[in-house]
């Protein structure tokens, strides 16, 4: 009788492991990825549930590999988040080399900020791409010569000046009008000094070839006339006009 009031002790209960298949890079990766796509702080890094998830990751990770240790925090994925725009504003510097590209541009304000985006479009293997360049905050006005100042600075770091630049889209907002008026004397100047071309696409196709045109009072000079090839010359300069500038009568 007193044996049976005897209560068993409970069973111990198993600890259940599981097997992750996942690299070092790949938890730095999603880390970077946390902070800078899903858009968390820096803070998330060290709190206190996140932890308790990601150190056995890193301890295992950092018993099995044999080279450097594998640390998380805010300086090293800091560290990591540069590196990796870098690399990324290298590989869009290589993609706009030698070619035109569509700039688009906006501005937003949030709260007390005030943010101008930049991107551009360009064709890659016969497909449109979009790349973005950057998001800058405005501490001053939003007027046009600072607008231009900040978007020529941000196509610099990519290696893109105006003359690469084939087209500008914005709304109708006045500053942003404004911005593209600066850009386009920008992009004249550089082809034409202070003169006037008197074909709105002359820059565009003298991209193309390097084709040096003498300008003279909106035509061709003497000695360009006197050439056998003068006229299928202007024919040819005539068809690139129409092929870039629709508005352009030949």
């Amino acid at each position: 009788m007193f044996l049976s009031q005897v209560e068993p002790e409970p069973r111990k209960k198993r600890r259940t492991t599981i097997t992750v298949n996942l690299s070092a890079q790949e938890a730095l990766d999603a880390c970077v990825e946390m902070v800078t796509v899903n858009g968390r702080p820096f803070s998330c890094l060290k709190d206190s549930g996140f932890r308790k998830i990601l150190d056995p990751v890193l301890t295992s990770l950092n018993k099995a590999s044999a080279g450097p240790t594998v640390t998380v925090n805010r300086q090293t994925i800091s560290q990591l988040i540069t590196s990796k725009a870098k690399k990324l504003r290298d590989q869009i510097r290589a993609e706009v080399a030698g070619k035109l590209v569509s700039l688009k541009a906006d501005t937003c304000k949030r709260i007390d900020r005030h943010l101008m985006g930049v991107n551009i479009q360009l064709v890659k293997n016969c497909k449109l791409c979009l790349r973005n360049l950057g998001i800058r905050e405005f501490h001053r006005n939003h007027t046009g010569e600072n607008m231009k100042r900040e978007i020529l600075g941000i196509l610099e770091k990519f290696g893109l000046g105006v003359k690469g630049l084939y087209s500008c889209t914005a709304d109708n907002a006045a500053n942003i009008q404004k911005t593209n008026e600066l850009i386009d004397k920008e992009a004249r100047r550089g082809y034409a000094g202070e003169e006037e071309l008197d074909c709105e696409c002359f820059y565009v196709s003298a991209m193309f070839d390097g084709y040096e045109e003498r300008h003279s009072s909106g035509s061709f000079s003497d000695e360009r006339r006197e050439s056998p090839d003068a006229e299928k010359e202007k024919k040819v300069h005539r068809l690139r006009c129409r092929q870039c500038c629709w508005f352009r009568k030949p």
